[in-house]
């Protein structure tokens, strides 16, 4: 059957099976970009979120998620930020697993700008629950949120205290956040040392920003000594896991022959990587015609 006569079937176990292969493969087509090249019909990826609604329909509470993602975050249209929040409010009222986590990081990444004081307070009560069973991802999400007043006034000092239970826990974006604070001395002392300490730990566990760092580190000698061959390896890890910043610079780098061996080939793969992983399209369209002309 195609989506119109799914969409029309009786709401039964059948017809969910249909409807759950139907959008599962709808959404692998819009992943692998048949819709950004066009051989996907557009009207075909405006019938998924009419298919959630039928899902749901027959009795799979779970589509609520993937539809509240498709108003949130669609391939294709506008957001509904209004609906998303509906669809996580229902996860919340069934409740869903994960739900209020859910919900609290929708609302500070995609509504915080437009949410009413009652909506923000709400949003951080969301996240007790959560810290309370040691989901280090909600502690640091409301160390977000109070460093940035959410619903009442900035408390650095306060989120700093929240980062420091999430890193001692393991969470790496923590041990990132106050590796920032602790360098710019933003809402507390400035503090090298635990900057330092804190980036690396993150660098070690595999945290991409700070693997970056590091590299620049060891580049320019702040808080080590200078070392080249240091630098780079820790660039490359940062590049193998997506940083495109540290590929673009690895790719400067090699091109250049600044401080290493120049290995043009090698450089111009760097770039390429740093242009996949959403490195400024311009910037290194440039930097492949200079180095392309040179080699």
């Amino acid at each position: 059957m195609n989506i119109d006569e799914i969409l029309e079937a009786p709401e039964n176990a059948e017809t969910a099976e249909e409807l759950e292969y139907w959008i599962s493969s709808t959404n692998n087509k819009i992943l692998r970009g048949d819709l950004m090249i066009g051989i996907m019909d557009i009207d075909e990826a405006y019938k998924i979120p009419a298919a959630y609604e039928k899902l749901i329909r027959c009795g799979k509470n779970e589509a609520f998620e993937g539809l509240a993602e498709w108003y949130a975050y669609p391939p294709v249209g506008e957001a509904d930020c209004q609906k998303a929040d509906e669809c996580y409010m229902k996860m919340m009222e069934l409740g869903i697993p994960g739900a209020d986590f859910t919900l609290a990081q929708f609302r500070w990444f995609k509504r915080r700008y437009e949410l009413s004081d009652s909506e923000k307070a709400e949003s951080l009560a969301l996240l007790d629950e959560d810290i309370k069973n040691g989901l280090t991802e909600a502690m640091v999400l409301k160390g977000y949120m109070i460093a940035d007043g959410f619903g009442g006034y900035p408390d650095i000092p306060e989120a700093v205290e929240i980062f420091k239970k999430a890193a001692e826990m393991g969470n790496t974006d923590a041990m990132f956040e106050l590796y920032v604070y602790y360098s710019t001395g933003n809402g507390i002392p400035e503090d090298p040392e635990a900057a330092f300490r804190y980036n690396a730990e993150a660098a070690e566990k595999g945290h991409d920003r700070a693997m970056m760092n590091m590299g620049s580190f060891f580049a320019t000698g702040r808080y080590v000594e200078k070392d080249i061959n240091e630098a780079v390896e820790w660039y490359k890890k940062a590049a193998g896991k997506g940083n495109e910043r540290a590929a673009y610079i690895l790719g400067v780098m090699y091109c250049s022959g600044d401080e290493i061996e120049k290995n043009t080939e090698l450089g111009l793969e760097y770039f390429e990587i740093a242009e996949m992983n959403g490195y400024d399209y311009d910037a290194v369209q440039e930097m492949l015609e200079l180095y392309r002309e040179q080699d």
